[in-house]
């Protein structure tokens, strides 16, 4: 018969998948220098925040405002637009991990401005502070000819990580999800507010889910570990879904039941041209593009080269949505 401690175990590892992290090698860190996130406020940036103070590590947080960072970080005021604030943030900095992105453009953040120009901006002042290592978070999907300009902007991002002469690790994760996150939350939300919830074209697009929490703990592993460093790595959950595959769990997880209807493209993309500027509504042709593109990787990665059990998809989201099911 099992112990009580194990019974307990296993439940807590299906109600947080955090958990399971106490059952993984621990991390040898050496001596903790210095490491500044960009980013910090964000999604992955406050789960990867959070990570990092569990191992006590020194860390400076680059913020637009003062008074947003947790007591135990360091709190510099900047932006990646303003190159005299980021030199004073790096000061003294050994690692840098890159987080600032946008997956939708607005006035005065454009693709262009956030992911190139203001990685341009970061890394020169690495450069110029002699900072040892860079981390930059990508997406899944980079490459030089991507379809959209999300992914256009984030691989000349990586090239410029790559020609900056400065240790580097660029990290391509697929859609990440988590408690926080846009994309599940934008699913949510059309269940629960749609009598009738919309999928451009068939549904059929492969998607490689990756929990937010597995984001932070690979890059949590690869401060610790050299031999992941000048590498890129595409990175995703350990299952491949569709897009109608995605949305099912979503709904089952939630327990909300909605008819679904699939409208072809060539409807869907001159709609969403002409409505994308409009306050709520929910697409961008850019992101139309990347929803008919698959987005997939090796699902073995994770567990071979970072030594991490990702989190199914159903597991994931039952740690966050069930409890929010009506």
């Amino acid at each position: 018969m099992r112990s009580f401690g194990t019974l307990l175990a296993r439940w807590l590892s299906t109600r947080c998948p955090e958990a399971r992290r106490s059952s993984r090698p621990g991390l040898s860190w050496g001596a903790s220098p210095m490491i500044m996130i960009t980013g910090s406020t964000g999604f992955v940036g406050g789960h990867l925040t959070r990570r990092l103070m569990r191992e006590g590590l020194p860390l400076r947080l680059l913020v637009r405002r003062s008074g947003v960072c947790p007591a135990e970080a360091q709190e510099a005021v900047g932006d990646i637009a303003d190159p005299a604030s980021l030199a004073a943030a790096v000061r003294g900095v050994d690692t840098v991990i890159h987080l600032v992105g946008i997956i939708r453009e607005q006035p005065g953040a454009t693709f262009q401005s956030v992911h190139v120009d203001g990685t341009r901006n970061v890394l020169s002042a690495a450069v110029r502070a002699h900072v040892t290592r860079f981390i930059y978070v990508s997406a899944l999907g980079t490459g030089p000819n991507a379809r959209s300009e999300y992914h256009k902007t984030k691989w000349q991002a990586e090239e410029l990580v790559r020609a900056s002469g400065l240790r580097h690790l660029i990290l391509r994760p697929s859609i990440i999800y988590g408690p926080g996150d846009g994309f599940v939350s934008m699913l949510l939300g059309m269940l629960r507010l749609l009598p009738v919830v919309p999928v451009p074209g068939s549904g059929q697009t492969p998607m490689q889910p990756i929990w937010v929490g597995d984001v932070a703990e690979a890059i949590a592993r690869a401060l610790a570990d050299p031999s992941l460093w000048n590498s890129t790595w595409e990175i995703g959950g350990p299952e491949q879904l569709t897009y109608n595959e995605l949305l099912q769990t979503v709904a089952e997880v939630a327990k909300v039941r909605k008819p679904i209807v699939h409208i072809p493209i060539m409807f869907v993309r001159p709609a969403t041209a002409l409505m994308q500027h409009l306050p709520g509504f929910p697409l961008t042709s850019d992101q139309l593009a990347m929803l008919q593109e698959p987005n997939t990787c090796d699902p073995d990665t994770l567990p071979s080269r970072f030594a991490i059990t990702p989190v199914r998809f159903r597991d994931g989201l039952a740690s966050y949505l069930a409890p929010q099911a009506t």
